[in-house]
């Protein structure tokens, strides 16, 4: 009974300490994603970072914890920036002006 228990227990352990690891990484992929978004928004529009929004406008099929896109608003314009493999790519823009 008791080797029941300790097996039980290092089950449990094990698949928390599992889904925290993937909390923590999906969270630096997506602190990740912002940086490079702002700095391709920020060329692009020629806008400084700091006039730029982000909002996750999509969660990964795979990881709902993980970003598969982002919106951005600034600088009267706005676009949507999409994860194709290991990079974002702007699949859309409009000038709101």
């Amino acid at each position: 009974m008791l080797k029941y228990k300790v097996t039980k227990l290092l089950l449990m352990s094990t698949v928390i300490l599992l889904s925290a690891c993937a909390s923590m990484a999906a969270k630096k992929s997506n602190e990740q994603g912002k940086e490079r978004i702002l700095n391709k928004a920020s060329f692009f529009l020629q806008c400084d970072k700091s006039s730029i929004k982000l909002k996750c406008i999509n969660n990964s099929m795979v990881n709902d914890l993980m970003c598969s896109e982002f919106g951005i608003t600034g600088c009267d314009s706005k676009a949507i920036y999409t994860k194709i493999g290991k990079t974002w790519i702007m699949t859309s823009s409009k000038k709101l002006i």
